[in-house]
């Protein structure tokens, strides 16, 4: 197994095409092997392409109907990784994914709580 360098950004947006390109430029700097950025404000059906030759594989959680909250996680070309199961909730603050890379399984999860009650919320969808 190599070593594995993971970044966690809430980008507080990535609808504008400038904002888009000052991350993944960003992103390309720091040279994580995998992403987790929060907030990206993408609707479900409006999800804008992410073009970087870095990060090839892109997943996302976004709300349905609203511009709001949203998540992602991407993972660099040179990661050998194969996603066994994926699952997003309906809101756009979860999503996980069970991964393997090389031989080992790993989980790796992006959870956008919101802004109050983030101890009450957390409890309650741990439980469902």
């Amino acid at each position: 197994m190599c070593d594995i360098g993971i970044v966690s950004f809430n980008v507080r947006g990535l609808n504008t095409p400038n904002k888009r390109h000052y991350v993944l430029n960003l992103l390309k700097k720091i040279k994580g092997s995998i992403l987790f950025l929060q907030e990206t404000h993408f609707k479900q059906h409006k999800i804008p392409k992410l073009p970087t030759k870095y990060f090839v594989n892109w997943h996302h959680s976004c709300h349905p109907s609203s511009a709001s909250k949203g998540v992602v996680i991407a993972v660099s070309r040179t990661l050998p990784l194969q996603v066994l199961h994926q699952y997003s909730d309906t809101e756009g603050r979860i999503l996980l994914l069970e991964v393997q890379i090389y031989s080992t399984k790993l989980t790796l999860t992006n959870i956008y709580a919101p802004n109050h009650g983030q101890v009450s919320w957390l409890l309650n969808t741990l439980d469902q």
